[in-house]
């Protein structure tokens, strides 16, 4: 199996099983954490002055998840 093969049935097991969803769900109500966002552009336009901002946005909620609080996702 090839690496291209063994990423997308990882990828398909991961949709199949919810894994994503399920790891929220398994964390305790008792300790939520809630980030607040903003737009993804205030200024209009994306350019590289967003890249640092876009970082933030994914690690700091990642972190907090990996030290064991429950962080909801919403689109």
């Amino acid at each position: 199996m090839n690496q291209f093969e063994l990423t997308e049935d990882i990828l398909k097991y991961r949709k199949e099983t919810d894994a994503f969803q399920q790891s929220i769900q398994t964390r305790s109500e008792q300790m939520q954490w809630k980030f607040y966002d903003g737009p993804p552009f205030t200024s209009g336009d994306p350019h590289y002055g967003h890249l640092l901002q876009s970082t933030v946005k994914d690690m700091v909620p990642r972190r907090m998840t990996m030290r064991g609080y429950r962080v909801e996702r919403k689109r």
